[in-house]
């Protein structure tokens, strides 16, 4: 029985655990892709890159959460 619970409770920090890295992920890759010093990057022309960019981190995070909690993870 100590074992079950002991298994059970892994099972739920993984899960947690997983679900902060799956939705953390594309952040920081945006962040990184647009912390290197290019020069072409079109978003940095545009007068609303800084805020597209934002939108799309928002965006992304808000789709990942939804997804989680339609599979009953959340």
């Amino acid at each position: 029985m100590h074992l079950s619970l002991a298994s059970h409770r892994l099972n739920h920090v993984m899960r947690i655990l997983t679900i902060t890295t799956v939705v953390f992920f594309p952040l920081a890759l945006l962040a990184g892709i647009y912390g290197m010093n290019f020069q072409f990057v079109p978003e940095l022309t545009w007068y609303y890159g800084y805020f597209g960019v934002l939108a799309a981190m928002v965006a992304i995070v808000a789709v990942l959460i939804g997804l989680f909690k339609r599979k009953g993870w959340l």
